[in-house]
């Protein structure tokens, strides 16, 4: 059977685990050659070597636009082309803002790793698919907080709106060569990185229990929208946001 994304070639960054590794590993499964473009590179190349020779690793630091380039030209250097972006990586410090510093640095580098991130990555990867000739496809991973407001986490907010303005307008720039421009706003996804907040085991069980879902997402909930969006099938799809997160934010 021939994979909905057989023949194409991605980028993923932020794809050595949680979310990003579920999209790497659906991208694979599904005919797709995939760079691993992320900052901890053990974390990436374990994700990589259980997927054999059509996913490779590039340490990329997403908030330089130096890394963004050097990790589009090395998917295009070991796979011939570039088809797909998936802006993935992210952080998300929690931090209240009023007991932020006029310089803040998790301010900052939130806003220097989500937004500038997708920008730089973005701008490198659409130059080589304008490049190409051929459109492509970039698919932003947003949050469930673009929509609603969530304490001790403006920043993170902030970027995850902007990702979303970002997708809309770009959207329209890029439909004249058949780049399609989405985002994806997971909600809770039981990823490594909701463990290390400030929430207990029970504490987020409690809180699954209030999805309409009644449980919380998993890492492919996410790829297999990133999929669709990646796909053929969703040619006619462009500047649009799809919100994975079990009914959470319309209760």
């Amino acid at each position: 059977m021939v994979g909905r994304l057989s023949g194409k070639v991605a980028i993923v960054t932020g794809g050595g685990k949680g979310i990003g590794a579920g999209i790497v590993g659906a991208f694979v499964q599904e005919g797709a050659k995939v760079l691993i473009a992320d900052f901890d590179l053990a974390s990436a190349q374990k994700t990589a070597s259980a997927l054999g020779k059509n996913a490779f690793v590039v340490k990329c630091d997403v908030s330089k636009m130096a890394d963004a380039k050097a990790a589009v030209e090395a998917a295009v250097r070991k796979f011939g082309k570039l088809d797909i972006l998936v802006n993935n990586a992210g952080i998300y410090p929690s931090k209240p803002f009023v007991e932020m510093a006029d310089s803040d640095d998790v301010w900052d580098k939130t806003l220097a790793v989500n937004l500038g991130g997708v920008r730089n990555c973005t701008l490198a990867a659409t130059r080589q698919m304008k490049k190409q000739g051929k459109g492509g496809k970039v698919v932003s991973i947003s949050s469930i907080a673009a929509i609603q407001g969530y304490a001790g986490l403006t920043h993170y907010c902030l970027t995850k709106a902007g990702v979303l303005g970002f997708t809309r307008a770009l959207s329209l720039e890029l439909a004249p060569l058949k780049i399609n421009v989405n985002a994806v706003c997971p909600g809770m996804i039981d990823t490594p990185g909701i463990h290390t907040g400030n929430l207990d085991a029970k504490s987020l069980a409690a809180f699954a229990q209030m999805i309409p879902w009644k449980r919380s997402g998993k890492p492919e909930d996410i790829a297999w929208a990133c999929v669709y969006l990646a796909s053929d099938e969703s040619d006619y799809v462009t500047g649009q946001q799809i919100v994975v997160d079990g009914g959470w934010v319309i209760q």
